[in-house]
C-alpha cells in the first residue's frame, strides 16, 4: 500500500534540491577559473567544431600569395616588394570588393604612393610595437595614420597556444586599438565611415567574457586565390585577349560586393597558429574572426546569453519537480545514466542552433549531489530506526545479534 502523497515532504524535497543546485552553480563561477576546469571546457569546445559540417562562406574571399607567389613574384625576399604588392591591391580593388583588408607590415614603405582606392575601403594591418603596458603602433603605408583605415592583427593564444578568442581592442599605452577584424567588419556592414579610430583607455571598456571565434571549418571554408592567378588573369597591359578576359572577369567575380582579405601562406612569413581545426594560416584566423562578427554568427557563451541561463535553470527545477515522483530506488540511477545524454544533447542542440556555447553541468551534479544526499538521509533514518528496534528487543529479553548498526 502506498503511503498518501505530502505536500510537506514534497516541499522539503524541492526546497533542498534548489538549494543544491544553485549551491553548485555559485560554486562553478569559482570552479570555471581553475586551470583544469578550463582546459575540460576548451576540449568540449574543440570536439563540437571538429563534429560541425564545414561550409563555404558566401560574403569573404582571400587572396593569398603563396609559396610560389613568394619565390616568383617576390624573389623570395623579405619583406615584400612595395610595388608589386601594390599591383596585387590594384587588381583586388578593381574586381569590386565593398573592402578589402591587407594583411601585410607597410611600415617600412618609403617613396610608395598607396593604391587608389576609389569605390573599394582599404583596411591596413598595423603591427604593435612594445610590450605589455607600453603597447604602441607601427606606421602604416610608410607615414602617418592620419586619414587611413587600419587595425591590428593581433591574435589571442590561450595557455595552450590554441587561438580560440579575439578582441575587438587592443590595449595600448594610453589608447586601445581597434583590430583588423573589427574595422573589416564594419565597413562591410555599415560603410566607410564606420570604421574605428583608437580610443582612450579609460573609454575602453573590457569584455567580462572573452569573445569566441565561430570557426566553421579549416581553411577551405573560403573561397580563395593565389596572388599569382589574380595577376595572370589581369595579364599585361595592351594585350586584347587579357583585357577582355580581366573586363569578363570584374563583371562576374566572387570578390565582387564581398570583404576580401590579401594575406600571406608561405613559410617565411612564419604566421601559422594551432586552432581547434587545425593549424591555420594568420589569414585563415582573420577571415574566421570577421566571419565571425556577421550577423547570425557570434559565437556566445551561456553567460552572455541570459535568456539560456533562465532555460536550462528551468529544466533543471522541472527535473526536480518531476523526480520526486520516481520511486525513490531508481532516482539516483536515472539522473546518472539520463543526466550526461541530457546535458549532451542540450548542449550539442544550442551550439548547433543557437550559437551558444554552454553548459548543463552544474544543475546536473547539484541534481545528482541532491539525490546522493536524499539517499545518506534514508540510510541514516533507517539506521536509527534499526537501532532502536534492536533496543527494544533486547528490553523484551530477546537476543539480538550484534550489526554494524550498533558498532
Amino acid at each position: 500500500m502506498s503511503r498518501p502523497f505530502s505536500w510537506h515532504k514534497y516541499g522539503r524535497y524541492v526546497v533542498t534540491g534548489l538549494c543544491f543546485m544553485y549551491a553548485f552553480k555559485g560554486l562553478t563561477s569559482l570552479i570555471e577559473r581553475t586551470p583544469f576546469a578550463q582546459r575540460v571546457e576548451r576540449s568540449n569546445l574543440d570536439a563540437l567544431f571538429s563534429a560541425k559540417t564545414p561550409e563555404v562562406s558566401q560574403n569573404i574571399f582571400l587572396v593569398v600569395v603563396t609559396e610560389d607567389d613568394y619565390d616568383r613574384l617576390f624573389g623570395g625576399i623579405s619583406p615584400l616588394k612595395p610595388s608589386k604588392l601594390n599591383e596585387i591591391v590594384q587588381a583586388i580593388r578593381e574586381s569590386g570588393p565593398k573592402v578589402l583588408g591587407v594583411d601585410f607590415d607597410t611600415a617600412a614603405w618609403t617613396d610608395v604612393a598607396g593604391p587608389s582606392a576609389a569605390g573599394t575601403t582599404i583596411v591596413w594591418a598595423r603591427g604593435i610595437i612594445g610590450g605589455p603596458g607600453n603597447v604602441t603602433l607601427a606606421n602604416v603605408l610608410g607615414g602617418s595614420p592620419g586619414g587611413v583605415c587600419y587595425g591590428v592583427p593581433e591574435y589571442l593564444p590561450n595557455d595552450d597556444g590554441f587561438i580560440r578568442q579575439y578582441s575587438e581592442y587592443i590595449k595600448g599605452a594610453s589608447q586601445a586599438f581597434p583590430s583588423l577584424p573589427l574595422n573589416l567588419t564594419e565597413v562591410f556592414l555599415k560603410g566607410p565611415g564606420a570604421c574605428r579610430q583608437a580610443i582612450p583607455i579609460k573609454e575602453w571598456k573590457r569584455p567580462d567574457q572573452p569573445l569566441l571565434i565561430n570557426y566553421t571549418g579549416d581553411k577551405y571554408a573560403f573561397n580563395r586565390l593565389s596572388a599569382g592567378s589574380l595577376l595572370q588573369l589581369k595579364g599585361a597591359p595592351g594585350d586584347p585577349e587579357a583585357t577582355r578576359r580581366w573586363t569578363a572577369w570584374r563583371a562576374q567575380n566572387p570578390m565582387k560586393g564581398n570583404l576580401v582579405l590579401l594575406g600571406g601562406a608561405y613559410r617565411a612569413a612564419r604566421d601559422t597558429y594551432p586552432t581547434p581545426v587545425g593549424y591555420l594560416d594568420g589569414v585563415d584566423i582573420l577571415a574566421h574572426t570577421a566571419q565571425t562578427r556577421l550577423p547570425g554568427r557570434a559565437l556566445r557563451s551561456d553567460i552572455e546569453n541570459e535568456y539560456l541561463r533562465g532555460w536550462f535553470s528551468a529544466q533543471g527545477v522541472v527535473i526536480l519537480l518531476l523526480s520526486y515522483f520516481i520511486p525513490k530506488a531508481w532516482r539516483l540511477g536515472i539522473v546518472i545514466l539520463t543526466g550526461p545524454v541530457y546535458a549532451f544533447v542540450g548542449g550539442w542542440f544550442w551550439f548547433f542552433s543557437g550559437g551558444t556555447f554552454l553548459s548543463f553541468v552544474p544543475y546536473l551534479i547539484g541534481l545528482v549531489l541532491h539525490q546522493i544526499y536524499d539517499h545518506i538521509k534514508d540510510f541514516r533514518k533507517i539506521e536509527k530506526e534499526n537501532r532502536e528496534f534492536r533496543e527494544r528487543l533486547r528490553g523484551l529479553g530477546v537476543s539480538v545479534p550484534e550489526s554494524s548498526a550498533d558498532a
